[in-house]
């Protein structure tokens, strides 16, 4: 669990996936360099968090999530 912090994944790493879970107020970065094999981001019971990012994502699923006001295009 995160509360009131930014992520950011390492520059020119693979990975799966991305899984966050029970976050409050988080800032989640992911840079151009990055590359996720599945183009997949699974977001849950989270409350107000940011993804940003200017890499392709296949799915983004945000399960039982709330936000701090109303979603914007970033």
């Amino acid at each position: 669990m995160n509360d009131d912090c930014t992520i950011k994944i390492a520059e020119d790493v693979t990975i799966v996936k991305i899984l966050v879970e029970k976050c409050k107020r988080t800032k989640i970065i992911v840079p151009a360099s990055t590359k996720i094999t599945t183009s997949v981001v699974e977001i849950w019971r989270c409350d107000d968090v940011e993804f940003h990012t200017s890499i392709e994502i296949g799915t983004l699923q945000a399960d039982i999530c709330a936000l701090a006001d109303t979603p914007r295009a970033l």
